[in-house]
């Protein structure tokens, strides 16, 4: 097993998407299609899928590196306590990457393109993704392959809030030349 079967997260929160545009991590790197997803371990689903996800690393690992692990081998997911981001707090993460795009699909499986807005960081999602051991100059990993994303649901948005027009302008409904003071 050099790469695992697929694995399924089933109504993940999304973090940190670049679905559309691969984006390189380092300057002199090749570009690559990323997101992060958060899990939450209360949630009985999601705890059988952050077992299997640690199953499946260990599995990965002891193949490449037999039951002495390197020391300093690293993950790809953790304790969300850990990472000062949005939404993280309490949460699982797991992330993942490839320089093939992803499929991403709506509700009814339809393909999206960037233009949609939807996936974005906070929303819900279906994700697909396969673990891989990694052993190269760039150091030894278990890392995620990301495969595919379908929408499921809007979410709070990480990030910058978008602006409530309601809030940010007045009424001009009324106003015939829409002259009315915009300072009012």
């Amino acid at each position: 097993m050099s790469t695992s079967d697929p694995i399924k997260l089933p109504r993940a929160r999304l973090s940190f998407p670049h679905l559309f545009e691969p984006k390189a991590f380092r300057q002199g790197q090749e570009p690559r299609f990323e997101a992060s997803f958060l899990l939450d371990p209360s949630d009985k689903v999601h705890a059988k899928v952050i077992k299997l996800i640690k199953s499946t690393a260990k599995e990965l690992a002891e193949e490449k590196w037999g039951k002495k692990l390197p020391r300093g081998l690293k993950f790809g997911f953790g304790d969300g306590d850990d990472k000062d981001y949005d939404g993280y707090e309490g949460q699982f993460y797991i992330t993942t990457a490839n320089k093939t795009r992803p499929t991403v699909v709506d509700r009814d499986r339809t393909p999206l393109a960037a233009s949609d807005g939807r996936p974005y960081a906070g929303c819900y999602v279906n994700g697909s993704i396969t673990l891989w051991a990694q052993n190269n100059e760039y150091g030894q990993r278990i890392n995620a392959n990301l495969r595919a994303v379908q929408f499921v649901a809007d979410g709070e948005a990480f990030g910058v809030k978008p602006v409530d027009a309601e809030e940010e302008f007045n009424d001009l409904s009324d106003d015939d030349d829409g002259q009315e003071n915009f300072l009012d």
